[in-house]
């Protein structure tokens, strides 16, 4: 679980500030471990069986120990188990939806601990409980988060957000609605837009996960991406959301673990290595034979979508999916980039529903991300048996990015997070670069008549990685 400093210093406060003093915490481990606690608890007492209390056992696999659950089974009489495939020693703020998720079950109707106040259904008194904590959070968050937010408001001058009419105040789930509508229609971008003309540069939306502000104002965007970056994390609902398919990489991580990350890659994106364009020429000669002569309508975004992944997996793994090739992919290689597109299609619905993301089965999700990884895993196993063959780190004369990273770390699952991250941003971010390009030069033949000019400049000669540096009309084409 990714701790933020808040959320450290959250928890210290808790402990340390309390009237009880921070020894209040390890008060419970001292009783456990030895026979002169106070008030009659001690060891022996712990172990006992306590047979009138009604007893609910969660089980997470990072928990610093794993016990047997008889051992679990001896302390009373046991009406509810769960084992769960996420979460550890801090299950109740790293995996919160899982720890309610089993209260309801054995305190609903049907579990069983329903009905353990006589003659009531325990559901008032939940109420009047949780009431009494939802006010003393809130009255803590106004002293702590609150008041923070409050000092940065004045020191910065923050002016009030507009807030995105909607008709349900609490959840905008009419405001969910039409973003799915939008998605289906494929106008999102479009609507967004309209939003932001009619709204201005900065917002906020009600969604079913809180209070989301949108901003593409450029000095909020220098704030949070340059001058106070260190500042600003991704957010909780992404991180849950793509770690399951990408897992802890560069595009997931905020503070050491991304700097680890960064620290990782960056080496191997120098111009030395980058720079060969005889695989993307391969590759864009097959984009080419894939578009129809007879002068039919083509979908070049689905091209291009496969040009960058065919491109992208073999400066990666050393071996291409060959999807603008059918006849030289593999079944395997194919599967792959089926499954990998639906999954990326998966996180980002995850990561809308937030929260709740969780609760929603998506077993065709779970089949895919564990083929994604199970393909990668093979392909790093074979890097690193590579490694330590000490084979050439070049594949006929390519270069392969796992063969690099595989010599400086041999964290198997970080590799394949590193490698699953770069294909993301590869494949998709080039892709929708490309279909942008494309669809304005479509409509401006004044811009492709200039970008034709500088091309015929080479004489029919394929450039080279520097002559396509030098192209200042191309470039500010793509920058644009």
């Amino acid at each position: 679980y990714p701790w933020t400093d808040d959320e450290i210093l959250t928890w210290v406060s808790i402990y340390w500030f309390s009237t009880a003093g921070p020894a209040a915490s390890l008060r419970i481990y001292y009783e456990a471990l030895h026979e002169t606690g106070s008030l009659g608890v001690n060891r022996s007492r712990t172990w006992q069986w306590i047979g009138g209390v009604k007893l609910g056992l969660s089980y997470f696999p990072k928990e610093l120990v794993i016990m047997p659950k008889t051992y679990g089974r001896t302390l009373g009489p046991v009406v509810y188990e769960n084992d769960h495939k996420h979460g550890g020693h801090f299950a109740a703020t790293e995996k919160p939806e899982g720890i309610a998720s089993d209260l309801k079950k054995m305190f609903g109707k049907g579990g069983g601990a329903y009905g353990v106040i006589r003659g009531k259904n325990g559901f008032l008194q939940l109420f009047v409980g949780s009431s009494a904590l939802l006010a003393v959070y809130y009255a803590y968050w106004q002293f702590t988060i609150g008041g923070s937010r409050r000092r940065m408001i004045g020191e910065n001058g923050c002016k009030p957000v507009k807030r995105l009419p909607t008709v349900d105040p609490f959840f905008g789930l009419d405001l969910f609605r039409q973003t799915l509508k939008y998605l289906k229609q494929h106008t999102l971008l479009e609507r967004a837009r309209e939003r932001f003309r009619r709204m201005g540069n900065t917002f906020a939306i009600k969604s079913i996960t809180g209070t989301v502000i949108i901003t593409i104002e450029p000095e909020n965007l220098k704030e949070i991406q340059s001058l106070q970056f260190k500042n600003w994390s991704l957010g909780h609902r992404r991180k849950v959301a793509f770690q399951n398919l990408l897992g802890p990489g560069i595009f997931v991580t905020d503070g050491a673990a991304w700097q680890r990350s960064r620290d990782l890659l960056r080496p191997n994106f120098v111009r030395s290595q980058i720079g060969d364009l005889r695989t993307f020429e391969t590759h864009v000669n097959h984009l080419i034979q894939a578009i129809p002569r007879d002068g039919s309508t083509v979908n070049l975004q689905d091209l291009f979508l496969r040009l960058t992944i065919d491109s992208a997996t073999e400066f990666l793994f050393g071996e291409s999916t060959n999807c603008l090739a059918p006849g030289t992919s593999t079944e395997l290689n194919t599967k792959f980039a089926e499954a990998f597109n639906r999954s990326q299609d998966a996180i980002s619905r995850h990561a809308r529903y937030g929260r709740f993301g969780s609760l929603v089965p998506d077993p065709e999700f779970a089949r895919d991300a564990k083929y994604v990884h199970a393909f990668v895993d093979d392909l790093v196993e074979k890097g690193m048996a590579r490694r330590e063959t000490q084979e050439s780190e070049k594949d006929e004369g390519r270069y392969v990015f796992l063969q690099q990273l595989v010599t400086q770390t041999q964290d198997k699952h970080q590799i394949r997070s590193e490698l699953l991250n770069v294909l993301l941003a590869g494949r998709d971010t080039t892709a929708s670069l490309l279909s942008n390009v494309w669809w304005e030069i479509a409509r401006r033949p004044d811009v492709w008549a200039k970008l034709r000019k500088e091309v015929d400049a080479l004489g029919g000669v394929a450039p080279t990685f520097e002559q396509i540096k030098d192209m200042r009309y191309l470039r500010a084409v793509l920058n644009e």
